[in-house]
This record gives structure tokens, sequence and C-alpha cells, in this order.
């Protein structure tokens, strides 16, 4: 068994580094909050709070944030019009 200690006391959970909390259980080899290494995260209805603080939202959202705008368009693709030039080669 693999003994970790800190400051003379025995720990049993570490630090999980997806999530930053001490709740990767050392014994278990399961985190207590995401369920790592679980292939879906961990979450329970009963748990509503801790739903509203993981859920879609609290972070960046750096990709989603941007649909609303690609939808309304129509999610075209392509160079736009004015940055395309003119189609008659200049002479």
């Amino acid at each position: 068994m693999i003994k970790f200690h800190l400051n003379g006391e025995l720990l049993l959970r570490l630090i999980i580094l997806t999530l930053g909390r001490r709740s990767l259980h050392i014994q278990k080899h399961t985190c207590a909050a995401c369920g790592y290494p679980a292939a879906k995260t961990r979450k329970y209805n009963w748990g509503e709070k801790a739903k509203r603080r993981k859920t879609t939202g609290t972070g960046r959202m750096q990709y989603l944030k941007g649909i609303p705008r690609k939808f309304k368009n129509g999610f075209q693709t392509g160079t736009p019009k004015d940055a395309r030039g003119s189609s008659t080669p200049s002479t």
C-alpha cells in the first residue's frame, strides 16, 4: 500500500489535477467529486446545487458562446465576399 504523508498526517486523498480539489481517493482510485477515471462525469439529481456549479455556462464556454451568432447566419463557411477581391483580373 502506498502511503502519503502531509506534516506527519496520513493522507487518504490526493489533489486531482482536472479539478484542483483534494478528492481523489488513493485506495479506491476514484474521485469523489467527478468520478474519475469513469468515462462520464459524476452527477446526481439530489445534488441540485452541485449540478448548478458544474454545468455549462460556469466556465469560459470558448466554443459554445459563438454558436448563437453562427446559427443566426446559417452556419456560413468560406471567406466573406468583400475579402475575396474582384472576380475579374485587373490589368
